[in-house]
């Protein structure tokens, strides 16, 4: 088949030798497909270029003025569902559509979302979480972009508009928490492969340890497997941790999700948050962070966030000054029951 043919859900269909429905459950990113299956579909959509059908009701409507395009890798989190909520009510308000894609950080969907939203004719793209290096050589120069939480070189590019949280302040407030309540054997539990965000976190909290006089050893970052069910796997590491005799007065978690998990862990072994182990999260907007426990957590303005990069993104879109390209939101301490 030549590549450049329009290839139908049928026609990947046949080609992968699964249903349609299959397919429809890939492009969905449902979790009832088997990696393999989902590896074979994805290959056989990059070697034909298919590109993804824009719904009817996604099209920018006759009233519209026009339609903002957002990339999302990955919405396994309140936080990132928070910041697409708040970027669609922003362009909303102005009679802007927006057409978003969640790719679940499956690199080989990038360029098949992006193709099919720089076909829809957007005037403007937001990209959330997205590594630069991965998609630089198709990007569209010409097409205004801001990112959110990039997670390598954009960071350093003087001509890239971002917007991400203060995580090394974040980071600085959890620990000073910690301090303040006479913790000295704290540790971190965050993602296999930290993120540049996460990274700097981490530092925030580990200078202001130091600082104290307590070094933060390589041991005390726990590095987490996967995120497929971050209450439970953190619940289990807090329970192998304390089994394996690791001492640990404190727990900061990479989310609150994590952190609810590290409490119910603590609290089957029959100790007690705040009194035995005290817990801080990070996000401070989901349901973890306020449901009865009411974990203390570091919290993202999401909202600030999201209209910051939207005014950045209308800015180049109307070819307006841009006084700061880059612009950094603070992030603040909730104090909840856990510490």
């Amino acid at each position: 088949m030549n590549s450049s043919e329009t290839v139908s859900i049928r026609t990947l269909a046949k080609l992968c030798n699964v249903s349609t429905a299959t397919i429809s459950r890939v492009l969905n990113h449902n979790d009832k497909v088997s990696p393999e299956t989902r590896d074979k579909v994805l290959k056989i959509i990059e070697e034909h270029h298919y590109t993804l059908p824009v719904s009817k009701a996604a099209k920018p409507s006759p009233k519209s003025q026009g339609c903002i395009g957002v990339l999302l890798e990955s919405s396994q989190s309140d936080y990132y569902l928070s910041l697409q909520r708040h970027i669609v009510l922003y362009f909303m308000n102005l009679g802007i559509n927006v057409l978003h894609y969640n790719i679940e950080d499956q690199e080989k969907f990038e360029s098949a979302a992006l193709k099919t939203l720089y076909k829809s004719n957007i005037d403007g793209l937001i990209l959330i979480s997205v590594h630069s290096n991965d998609i630089n050589q198709i990007l569209n120069p010409n097409i205004p972009t801001v990112w959110i939480d990039c997670n390598d070189i954009c960071m350093n590019d003087p001509d890239s508009l971002w917007v991400t949280s203060d995580h090394y302040i974040g980071g600085k407030l959890a620990a000073q928490e910690f301090i303040n309540k006479k913790c000295k054997h704290p540790i971190i539990l965050t993602n296999a492969t930290p993120t540049l965000r996460a990274a700097s976190r981490i530092k925030g909290f580990s200078d202001t340890f130091e600082k104290y006089g307590v070094l933060i050893e390589d041991n005390q970052i726990v590095q987490m497997p996967g995120i497929v069910n971050p209450f439970q796997e953190s619940k289990d590491m807090v329970q192998y941790m304390f089994m394996k005799g690791i001492p640990f007065d404190s727990i900061f978690a990479i989310n609150d999700w994590r952190a609810l998990g590290c409490m119910a862990g603590i609290e089957a072994l029959g100790l007690r948050v705040p009194d035995d182990i005290k817990i801080i999260g990070f996000d401070g907007i989901s349901l973890a962070s306020n449901s009865v426990q009411r974990i203390t957590s570091i919290r993202q303005n999401t909202e600030l966030i999201a209209q910051n990069a939207c005014r950045l993104l209308m800015q180049q879109i109307k070819h307006t000054e841009i006084l700061h390209r880059h612009i950094v939101v603070p992030t603040t301490l909730i104090e909840g029951s856990t510490t």
